[in-house]
């Protein structure tokens, strides 16, 4: 009787070690859609994420520019700073006016050659849709 359960008691540790594993590594972890529109009419979609290791945003064009952002995922400040560079060789700094919950907002920024952007997070990305 003790053969039978003591592979399954082997089996059931194992399954708490990797349930430890996934709760660990996906704790804080935090996602919101972004999007950007730019003063060239370029329109960006992707998504900012906050682990407890980074806080970074990914931003991709139709016409495929790509848009890498960094910012403090432990800011609790209204007014995020989000400095950002481009695939096409720009770069420049964002500053996003977050509402009570730091998951949703909106703000703008601007690049060395002059772009301005207009930036939504969050909630205000999926109410923006229709009319950009």
């Amino acid at each position: 009787m003790k053969r039978a359960f003591a592979g399954r008691g082997r089996y059931s540790e194992g399954m708490k070690v990797v349930a430890l594993f996934l709760a660990v590594a996906l704790v804080g972890c935090v996602s919101a859609p972004v999007a950007a529109k730019s003063s060239r009419g370029e329109k960006f979609l992707g998504t900012a994420n906050a682990t407890p290791f980074s806080g970074t945003f990914e931003l991709t064009s139709l016409d495929g520019v790509t848009v890498d952002g960094t910012y403090n995922q432990f800011s609790d400040a209204k007014l995020l700073r989000v400095d950002f560079t481009m695939s096409d060789g720009r770069h420049g700094t964002a500053m996003i006016l977050r509402d009570r919950t730091l998951r949703s907002g909106m703000g703008s920024g601007k690049t060395t050659d002059g772009t301005t952007f207009d930036f939504l997070m969050g909630d205000s990305v999926s109410q923006a849709q229709v009319a950009w």
